[in-house]
């Protein structure tokens, strides 16, 4: 949870999970994915998201897999600075945890993500599990009202999560 505090945000866990807030605003902070127990790259998208709102400019290296960043057309398309960069590691076989063989040159494998910026809402589909999570996090920053079609797939990894967001105050509607 280093990072959470580097960000200035403050979390507490107690019997029904991890608490996260802030009280001041965030500030830019850089990650790194790692195999456990270093950032987990599930949380990756999400941080990235969180990154939209922290002042500065944050760099997001994703070393776990090596096509995890997706999402970012739809971010930026919601007013996210986001500019893709290549991390240029001195030794790619050691700084990876994925099969090099399977890269491709399309695929992105860090970011840089400039803030805070306020985002506009979208309409759009959700294209697997973490994508999902990510623009339901956006859309609950964004001004306005945002349309996820194929949320099932949300699912999958987040039992009930438009429930749960909406005792917390979340204002969602799911159509079927």
């Amino acid at each position: 949870m280093d990072q959470v505090s580097q960000a200035g945000g403050l979390y507490e866990v107690a019997d029904y999970g991890i608490r996260f807030w802030y009280q001041n605003p965030l500030k830019a902070t850089n990650i790194t994915t790692q195999p456990h127990p270093g950032f987990k790259t599930d949380w990756q998208p999400i941080w990235t998201t969180l990154m939209t709102q922290a002042t500065g400019t944050s760099e997001i290296v994703e070393t776990v897999h090596n096509n995890r960043f997706g999402f970012i057309a739809e971010l930026s398309q919601m007013g996210a600075q986001i500019k893709p960069f290549d991390p240029k590691p001195t030794d790619p076989e050691k700084f990876y945890n994925f099969n090099l063989a399977d890269d491709r040159p399309e695929y992105i494998h860090a970011v840089k993500v400039t803030g805070p910026t306020q985002l506009m809402p979208v309409n759009t589909q959700v294209k697997d599990i973490r994508f999902g999570a990510t623009l339901v996090l956006a859309a609950l920053m964004a001004q306005g009202k945002s349309v996820l079609d194929n949320v099932e797939l949300i699912a999958r990894g987040y039992e009930n999560l438009d429930i749960r967001l909406k005792r917390l105050g979340a204002d969602i509607t799911r159509q079927e």
